[in-house]
């Protein structure tokens, strides 16, 4: 179905992908309307309502592209990972594709078509305009095909935001209610299809953007997620079984997932000295120094049983950059070295979450809570006068002023945090 896709994604390499200008114009976008010309409205709409997102957009799905493809030819290399973990990556995705070689090139090109429409929850938006544009229709697929397609495409950024710990194991919550998932993994074979398709995508998600880097322990790390998810979803039809499961393994990650703002995903492991315990006791000496009444009066294992277990209930949205900032005061890609020091915010903005919580639901739940952190379009690009005036007082005032609302279809909080009064101060 997809052979001159494939061919075109032969005759160029990922930086003639990445210097790309005039998408339109070139014979890679030509193809790809060709192939999937149901896009070719949506992408039209995209380009008028932001062509920047419309660029990047397509430059990303082109990259997904020529990425998977050197995968299942074994010709993927990547500079940061050992030809034993290439192989490996490789052996995954060539798994995938020969046991359907449709599923794949369907995720990558529709995955990220709701970026177009909304970036908040884009990964909803492009579930919804497959259902309601009927884009798959043309490939006459079978119930479960579909059902794996659009499910993975739904909740593409799971794998990736367990890792960095702005979700954690009970994101599944979502999961567990979605009754259309249900009836795929009524069958079992289709749960571990979906957590493997979920993987690799991961993987090829990533690596659609120039500036990633991965490592050798990705690959490990990754593994152990899909093993807990496993896990989880063999209880899947004991959903409170399920539930308790994913709570539990999400209590054990709290550490990591804490580092994730010290970047522990992406660096640990790569020097001696980068070990997991040199993370974790950056966030525990990080609390012996603070003067900040809360911290000084607690030790870790305090802090983690009264607020951070609650907050394992809390997924993040896009709120990597804003994490970072907090724990360093300003963002940045680099590794975190032996000298260097982290502001107490960090784990002050998940305790007044952790607060907030309890106050505006007093009684224990189950419910998941997703925490929006909205007002300001690009944390990267922040002055020096805004990221001084991120203080533990301005961060507890935005928390407390929070727009809430619980959705009733999904049994899910949403809260909001807006911090677009910093943008008076450019």
């Amino acid at each position: 179905m997809f052979e001159c896709l494939k061919d075109c994604c032969e005759k160029v390499d990922l930086k003639a992908i990445d210097d790309l200008k005039d998408i339109e114009g070139t014979e890679f976008y030509q193809k790809v309307i060709k192939v999937f010309p149901n896009i070719e409205k949506i992408c039209n709409q995209g380009k008028k309502k932001d062509i920047i997102e419309f660029v990047r957009t397509l430059k990303h799905i082109f990259r997904t592209f020529k990425t998977y493809y050197l995968m299942i030819e074994d010709k993927f290399t990547h500079e940061t990972l050992s030809k034993d973990i290439e192989y490996k990556i490789c052996k995954k995705a060539k798994d995938v594709n020969s046991c359907n070689e449709n599923l794949m090139p369907l995720i990558l090109i529709y995955h990220d078509l709701g970026r177009l429409i909304q970036k908040r929850d884009h990964p909803y938006q492009s579930y919804k305009l497959i259902i309601e544009n009927g884009l798959l229709k043309p490939y006459k697929l079978n119930p479960q095909e579909n059902l794996l397609i659009t499910k993975v495409i739904q909740y593409h950024l799971l794998f990736a935001t367990i890792y960095t710990g702005e979700s954690t194991f009970y994101g599944v919550y979502s999961l567990l209610n979605d009754t259309d998932l249900f009836k795929l993994f009524s069958k079992n074979k289709f749960s571990k299809s979906f957590i493997d398709l979920l993987e690799i995508f991961t993987f090829i998600d990533i690596l659609g953007y120039p500036y990633s880097q991965i490592y050798d322990h990705y690959l490990k790390y990754y593994d152990e997620i899909n093993l807990i998810l496993n896990i989880i979803f063999e209880s899947w039809e004991n959903r409170d079984e399920a539930l308790k499961l994913a709570f539990d393994y999400s209590v054990k990650w709290i550490n990591w997932r804490l580092a994730g703002a010290l970047r522990i995903f992406q660096f640990v492991e790569t020097e001696p000295a980068l070990t997991v315990e040199f993370y974790y006791d950056k966030i525990k000496e990080n609390i012996r120094n603070s003067k900040n009444a809360i911290l000084e009066k607690m030790n870790w294992d305090k802090i983690k049983e009264i607020y951070l277990k609650p907050t394992c209930r809390v997924q993040l949205k896009y709120a990597l950059g804003f994490l970072m900032i907090l724990a360093f005061g300003k963002f940045s890609r680099s590794k975190l070295n032996v000298k260097d020091e982290i502001s107490d915010r960090l784990i002050l903005f998940w305790i007044f979450l952790s607060q907030e919580m309890q106050k505006r639901v007093p009684n224990t739940d189950i419910y998941l809570w997703n925490v929006f952190i909205v007002g300001i379009k690009n944390w990267f690009g922040l002055n020096q006068n805004q990221l001084s005036s991120l203080t533990e007082e301005y961060i507890q005032k935005v928390i407390h002023a929070a727009s809430f609302e619980f959705q009733e279809d999904k049994l899910e909080y949403n809260l909001s945090l807006d911090f677009k009064d910093l943008n008076s101060l450019i």
